[in-house]
């Protein structure tokens, strides 16, 4: 189904209908795209804005939002720094990627509160993505072009690439969100073992874990690349520090 539209959501189902991912929203205002996850709704955002409308020469940006990042400094914690860079420019004709957000078959394996699989309303449309076989995992992918809209659907239709939707921003520019399946190597998963913690509030205390959790994690994009987003659940997360971590 493709359609133009100002948001919607898409996540993993398995032939169960048993949701295996977050829901994630993809909207359009103003020219610019913004993209979050349900399980991080209200408090991390993904942006991508028009070409050229920034004082620091940056276009994306993934970060905190700015109410939360307030919030949590007033509460006494660190709030993490949001990370700008600049994407690919777009091209006349073709089309060139801008962020893939990558669902992988094995390390879905939380038990998500289940959610309606109906097809909302039509400006919020709810897509449900078949999972991948194991050892795969779903791709959505966020394309932009200057390309007219009947000509690239026609290439896309050649390559068998799912077209979920579409947004026609006031940049003169065209955002198309696809879904495919990808092998995924288990390498891209980092070893966050003895990984260095800046806890918010909710972290378990020393001793403590909590189980069923998710996580969303990106790689750090160069400035002209593709962005990189993979989100993984059903982790446990154990303080098992000599010492109380503080704030």
């Amino acid at each position: 189904m493709n359609e133009e539209i100002n948001k919607f959501g898409f996540f993993v189902a398995d032939d169960n209908n048993k949701q295996r991912s977050s829901i994630w929203f993809v909207s359009s205002k103003n020219g610019s795209i913004y993209i979050s996850a349900e399980s991080i709704g209200g408090f991390l955002k993904l942006s991508i804005h028009p070409e050229k409308n920034s004082s620091d020469g940056k276009n994306c940006q993934i970060g905190l939002v700015t109410s939360y990042a307030r919030k949590i400094k007033s509460e006494g914690y660190r709030a993490p720094k949001s990370l700008r860079w600049l994407r690919p420019i777009t091209p006349e004709k073709g089309v060139v990627c801008v962020v893939s957000i990558i669902f992988p078959t094995d390390y879905l394996r939380g038990n998500i509160v289940k959610k309606s699989l109906v097809i909302g309303p039509k400006r919020k449309l709810k897509f449900v993505l078949p999972i991948a076989k194991k050892g795969y995992a779903v791709q959505v992918d966020i394309f932009y072009t200057k390309e007219r809209l009947d000509t690239l659907i026609r290439k896309f239709k050649k390559i068998n690439l799912k077209i979920l939707g579409y947004f026609i921003l006031s940049s003169n520019e065209l955002a198309i969100i696809t879904a495919k399946y990808i092998p995924f190597d288990s390498k891209m998963i980092p070893n966050l073992k003895n990984g260095h913690i800046n806890p918010l509030k909710g972290a378990p205390k020393r001793g403590q874990s909590i189980k069923n959790t998710n996580a969303i994690m990106w790689a750090e994009p160069r400035d002209g690349s593709v962005i990189y987003v993979c989100e993984i659940n059903g982790l446990t997360v154990k303080n098992d520090s000599k010492k109380q971590i503080k704030r």
